[in-house]
């Protein structure tokens, strides 16, 4: 899109304000017209904004409140949830979310996201209203990041092309235009303000591509934590950051004498390498802990055989603590089909104490409880594995009821009965090997996702995959509810057929004797954010289990997307000079935002 006179001579503030309305209407047009919980995630976001309201910061996974949960699911029920998502419509209603297969499905927020963006909507729940006026009021808290996440791009736009409005106007248009981006911001999710955060951060990268300097790769530093703090989606922000940062310090890294550099390069290589045989003694390994209080871990006072067993410390406050593992490949492939034991070693300290043992597949569960007491005694229970089940997994668990308890557990074991004197399907039953400190360190960071790259089901085929990233195209245009409302397939066509153009104009842009669009310094760095981003929510989580990444994880990078298919389409629009371009391309945004809002969203739950 060529910068024209008519262009140049409009007021920045004037189209500023412009998209900002466009944003703030139609994004509240969603908060209003999608119905209740057809959101993706929407019951366990705020679910987790009600638990942030009552307890704090303090959450740990398996943390709930029964009753919190009991009014969702019949808040669920009264809005036909589970006919919007496809699903018989349990009878009776279940009292827990791990009670529904859907919703289990879904998983839940606590233990696995922070709790930074729930601050600004946990005022909302101590409001003497009802629980459906809440989750619109905390809709339109969530659209307010959304029209903050336009400005955001604005200013990042502008720091790439500070003399040029056009293609300002044009990436910031496209973030307010894009049907996709709209819903989630209509909608309570944290991607709202991880999206906004990381605009943020590439604002700040635009302008030290251009003048490098510490004030801003401290600032892009900071954001990117805060970011990564918001959703673990913008991780990848941090590394980014990092590498600003050696940039600045490479001009004193080049200063020093070799012998100074082969010091801090051994140093370096000795310091990983401690990391990653160190064991710390308190984690076992191959297990996965959920609602440990201080105090948890292996240690020779729990040991019933051999050097250390396992306490289990539950805090109270209605969450559950427990022990698990899952059984990967080789194991899971010995169990399918067959009858399995699973038992333990527990003893209670201090009073008696109700815990369960729990095996679980894809088609069902069993449990047995029972009441530990200060003697040892073993519990166990059996169960049919599923003959094409992906997961099978054990665990321990304290009973929520227990309230602040204390369970030890040694030498566990799950076998096939069948099988007399079958091999053992457990790994690290007895609890003598502690995870590695290197391992710990890197779950900290990511969340859970190498203990589920390890133990979760197989890798998908390639085809499956193939599909996988596929479905991302009309994941970042638009498809509503939970994914399950997608926008008529020549419209994807044509939204393919213009991003084609985008990349080959953007290629095009890159031949010798061509001059860039995008200043190489900044392209760079636009390309890397990216490609760090893919990264991280696509390529890394689909390898090693079969997960299927969703567009919006990548809205973080939101900033690249947007300026590089910008600069793509520039490049087109100047050769064939294109007058109104801008003009042409806004309104076409316009016209895909009201026929996704009113010619897709509005007939399908209103006239369906």
């Amino acid at each position: 899109m060529p910068q024209g006179p008519e262009e140049n001579n409009l007021n920045r503030r004037v189209w500023l304000w412009l998209l900002l309305l466009w944003a703030g209407l139609h994004s509240a047009l969603y908060v209003a017209v999608t119905p209740l919980w057809q959101a993706p995630d929407e019951p366990s976001h705020v679910e987790m904004a009600c638990l942030v309201a009552e307890r704090g910061f303090d959450l740990r996974p398996g943390d709930y409140d029964p009753a919190l949960q009991q009014r969702l699911i019949r808040s669920l029920a009264d809005h036909d949830f589970w006919r919007w998502v496809r699903e018989p419509t349990p009878d009776p209603l279940p009292t827990t979310f791990d009670g529904d297969p859907f919703l289990r499905r879904a998983a839940r927020q606590v233990g696995d996201e922070p709790a930074w963006y729930y601050a600004a909507l946990a005022p909302i729940c101590r409001l003497p209203v009802g629980l459906e006026t809440r989750v619109y009021l905390m809709r339109l808290v969530s659209s307010g990041f959304f029209v903050l996440t336009v400005l955001a791009v604005w200013w990042a736009a502008a720091g790439i092309w500070p003399r040029a409005l056009a293609p300002v106007v044009a990436t910031a248009g496209a973030a307010a235009g894009l049907p996709m981006l709209a819903f989630i911001g209509g909608a309570v999710n944290n991607d709202n303000l991880a999206m906004l955060l990381g605009a943020a951060a590439f604002g700040c990268l635009a302008r030290f591509g251009r003048r490098l300097g510490w004030p801003l790769a401290a600032a892009t530093l900071t954001i990117a934590i805060l970011a990564a703090m918001t959703k673990k989606t913008a991780a990848f922000l941090i590394p980014l950051a990092g590498l600003a940062c050696v940039q600045l310090a490479a001009p004193v890294w080049r200063r020093w004498s070799w012998q100074v550099r082969a010091v801090v390069v051994l140093a370096a290589a000795g310091l990983l390498i401690v990391l990653c045989a160190a064991r710390p003694g308190n984690p076992p390994a191959n297990w996965i802990q959920r609602g440990q209080a201080q105090g948890w871990g292996r240690t020779p006072g729990a040991a019933r055989t051999g050097q250390t067993g396992v306490r289990l410390v539950q805090a109270g406050g209605g969450g559950s603590a427990r022990l698990l593992q899952v059984l990967s490949g080789q194991e899971r492939a010995q169990a399918r089909g067959q009858t399995v034991r699973f038992g333990a070693w527990v003893r209670a300290e201090g009073d008696a104490t109700p815990m369960r043992v729990t095996i679980r597949d894809d088609r069902g569960v069993s449990q047995t409880t029972a009441v530990a007491t200060s003697a040892w005694q073993w519990v166990e229970v059996t169960h049919p594995v599923s003959p094409d089940t992906a997961d099978v997994r054990v665990a321990v668990a304290i009973g929520a009821e227990a309230g602040r308890a204390v369970l030890v557990v040694d030498d566990a074991s799950l076998v096939v009965v069948s099988a007399a004197g079958g091999a053992e399907l457990l790994r690290n039953g007895d609890f003598e090997q502690g995870a590695r400190l290197a391992l710990q360190l890197a779950d900290l960071l990511m969340g859970s996702w190498l203990v589920k790259v390890q133990t979760a089901a197989p890798a998908p085929s390639l085809s499956r995959s193939l599909l996988y990233l596929v479905l991302l195209f009309p994941g970042f245009w638009g498809n509503f509810g939970w994914l399950q409302v997608p926008l008529p397939a020549p419209v994807y066509v044509v939204l393919a057929a213009v991003c084609g153009l985008a990349v080959a104009g953007l290629l095009r842009s890159n031949r010798p004797g061509i001059a860039l669009d995008l200043p190489p310094a900044l392209g760079r760095w636009l390309a890397l954010g990216l490609a760090l981003a893919v990264l991280q929510m696509v390529v890394l989580p689909m390898w090693g289990r079969d997960w299927q990444p969703q567009a919006r994880y990548l809205n973080p990078a939101l900033v690249p997307v947007l300026v590089f298919f910008v600069a793509g389409l520039r490049r087109w629009s100047a050769r064939w000079r294109i007058r109104h371009a801008l003009r042409w391309y806004l309104v076409g945004f316009l016209c895909l935002d009201l026929y996704a809002l009113f010619g897709v969203l509005v007939p399908h739950y209103y006239f369906g």
